[in-house]
């Protein structure tokens, strides 16, 4: 982590040439296409990922108005590593706590997506064995492979194909089960026309979260021993802090970055100080040193395809959980519901989606309360555990 922070501080100057020139060509794109209405740097971002700024400022006020409980997350997460406030090169790093830490088989990893799945519905068992029976899966550790994970597919056999560098941890586990959920998407979708198997980012993330969420419940209830009921809950806590604290920080520096860029470029020192500011207005306390260079680190703010590569994981993430928490409700017609809704993510807005499945809206911050309200239930589970 110190070395890529170097690496960067000796380039931040070209770094920040790059995100001052790209923002620039957009603000001033937007200036030209004002010719009958003003036209804002979120408002593209908004009409690719279908919702309204109403929504995007419920999802994000939510998160920010409910961040004393969100921040217990990183507390605990040090806890776990016997420190009293966490490092950031840590924050995506594996439970320190676990009772098998040896590396699960890619067989074995799948066993525990499918059995997961089998447990909500058979046929969503069936799908993950499919896949996997015709070789849809590219998991192997081989030489010149990259590492990460992701879903695609393609237009004229309508399969979907998920490529990983699958090591054998329970992130890795999770992560086979999150690529595995965007798949079941694209496979919901096959029979409709191509057009409507265009969906945005904000609702390509409802399966995948769902499926991880499905893991990790399934291996809770099936652990037995308490460090295997930590290594799950660990996951969990750094999964909130990931989606809810990291994610909003990434926004509110873009969103601030776009309105001081109006005027004048930010020179690297700038750029800096700013990402520091947001990182202490959202993870206050908890961390032993904030990342002031992550406008840098992270690639997703140099994008040149597009801006904004953040909120809709916030929204994924809390708008899968919202249909996760009603699958006991709903009992035998919650998959029949849940396939209705992902047939859908193609053809409408998700503020009509979720007013037509659920009769709820999404553009007030209690819908998104009732997620977090989950969440906050899972920080409260591994305080227990930590405490046993």
């Amino acid at each position: 982590w110190k070395a890529v922070q170097a690496f960067w501080r000796e380039h931040r100057e070209t770094a920040a040439a790059v995100v001052n020139s790209l923002a620039a060509w957009r603000l001033e794109e937007n200036k030209l296409r004002s010719h009958t209405k003003e036209r804002g740097f979120l408002d593209a971002p908004l009409a690719m990922n279908r919702i309204s700024a109403a929504t995007l400022e419920a999802v994000i006020g939510a998160c920010r108005q409910n961040l004393p409980q969100l921040r217990r997350s990183l507390k605990l997460m040090a806890r776990a590593f016997g420190q009293e406030k966490m490092r950031p090169w840590d924050l995506v790093s594996p439970s320190p706590i676990t009772a098998n830490p040896e590396p699960r088989t890619f067989t074995e990893g799948l066993r525990y997506v499918t059995d997961a799945f089998t447990k909500i519905d058979p046929e969503f068992g069936a799908f993950a064995t499919m896949m996997n029976e015709n070789s849809w899966i590219e998991a192997r550790v081989i030489p010149n492979k990259g590492g990460g994970a992701y879903c695609t597919g393609f237009a004229k056999s309508l399969e979907p194909r998920v490529f990983q560098t699958y090591m054998g941890s329970l992130p890795d586990i999770l992560t086979l089960a999150h690529e595995l959920g965007h798949a079941y998407h694209s496979w919901a979708l096959r029979d409709l026309p191509r057009a409507q198997h265009e969906y945005p980012m904000t609702l390509a993330e409802t399966a995948s979260v769902f499926g991880e969420n499905a893991v990790r419940d399934s291996l809770f209830t099936v652990a037995k021993s308490r460090e295997e009921k930590i290594e799950i809950g660990f996951a969990d806590v750094e999964s909130i802090a990931g989606y809810l604290i990291n994610i909003p920080t990434r926004f509110e520096f873009e969103k601030e970055f776009y309105e001081r860029r109006k005027t004048r470029s930010l020179s690297a020192d700038e750029l800096s100080e700013l990402m520091n500011e947001t990182w202490s207005r959202w993870y206050g306390d908890t961390l032993t040193e904030n990342d002031s260079m992550f406008w840098a680190t992270k690639q997703h703010f140099s994008f040149a395809e597009l801006s904004f590569y953040n909120f809709p994981y916030s929204f994924g993430y809390l708008f899968s959980l919202s249909i996760y928490a009603r699958k006991d409700a709903l009992g035998k017609n919650f998959m029949p519901t849940y396939r209705a809704i992902l047939r859908d993510t193609g053809r409408m807005t998700a503020e009509e989606l979720v007013q037509k499945h659920f009769g709820e809206d999404i553009t007030k911050p209690a819908f998104w309360q009732k997620a977090i309200d989950v969440e906050i239930a899972k920080i409260d589970r591994f305080e227990a555990l930590l405490d046993s």
